[in-house]
């Protein structure tokens, strides 16, 4: 159904989560749980499946941060960006190394979103 009534999103996907990421600058499609388990970010209000692990109220610490604590629409939006959340939530699967690589991507995607508002 949702392909008939957003034909341009659903049609343009990829691109469009390209353009429009998660709070955190991460995007859903590149996940392996985001067709099966896992909705994201946006659609979930943070309650996405790992956040139990993480948190005692099943809420990504970010998502919670920005949008519940800040009134902000994702952390791009944040003079803070990156913070101590960013490095504190790693993959337990990636090395430090990969995961600052990680976190740099979403910042600069962040920043970039910021500069074209």
């Amino acid at each position: 159904m949702f392909e008939y009534l957003y034909p341009e999103i659903y049609l343009n996907l990829e691109k469009y989560m390209d353009r429009c990421p998660e709070v955190c600058g991460g995007k859903c499609s590149e996940c392996n749980h985001y067709y099966g388990e896992c909705k994201g970010c946006s659609i979930l209000k943070g309650k996405v499946f790992w956040a139990a692990f993480v948190d005692d109220n099943g809420i990504c610490p970010i998502y919670d941060c920005a949008v519940n604590s800040r009134g902000l629409t994702n952390c791009g939006e944040c003079n803070e960006l990156p913070c101590e959340l960013y490095f504190k939530l790693k993959d337990p699967q990636l090395t430090d190394e990969k995961n600052k690589e990680e976190v740099c991507k979403k910042v600069k995607l962040l920043k970039n979103l910021k500069r074209e508002s």
